[in-house]
């Protein structure tokens, strides 16, 4: 994987460092998920800061495993995952307000959309 990253991407170095401080996160059970989103749609609920960034962090290696797909297409990788990070916020933000099927697939679809889009840009 990392090997594929070098010959593509010039910022090898910075994704290999990102690869290595998120390869701790622990991923998300569907029964911590499912209980983080009712967190988060409780009116009243004082952390929900920590909860979307615990939401958010159990996906991170999906954004980077997206972003590597479509590395060597004229965008770098590390520009890749930022627009993915983008499209992974807002997944969370519109799942919250509207759950449809499950996160992981949902926020995979808002990823390949916001770096389709960003490749899409890099043409123009």
């Amino acid at each position: 994987m990392e090997e594929r990253m070098a010959k593509h991407d010039p910022d090898h170095a910075v994704v290999a460092q990102y690869l290595h401080e998120i390869s701790d996160i622990e991923p998300l059970t569907a029964d911590e998920e499912t209980r983080l989103f009712q967190k988060l749609r409780n009116k009243d609920a004082r952390d929900k800061t920590s909860v979307e960034r615990i939401l958010l962090e159990s996906q991170l290696a999906l954004v980077v495993k997206i972003a590597q797909k479509h590395s060597g297409l004229g965008v770098s990788v590390v520009d890749l995952i930022l627009e993915g990070n983008l499209g992974l916020a807002q997944a969370l933000r519109r799942f919250v307000e509207t759950p449809v099927g499950d996160f992981v697939t949902y926020a995979a679809n808002c990823i390949e959309d916001a770096i389709r889009k960003a490749l899409g840009n890099s043409k123009s």
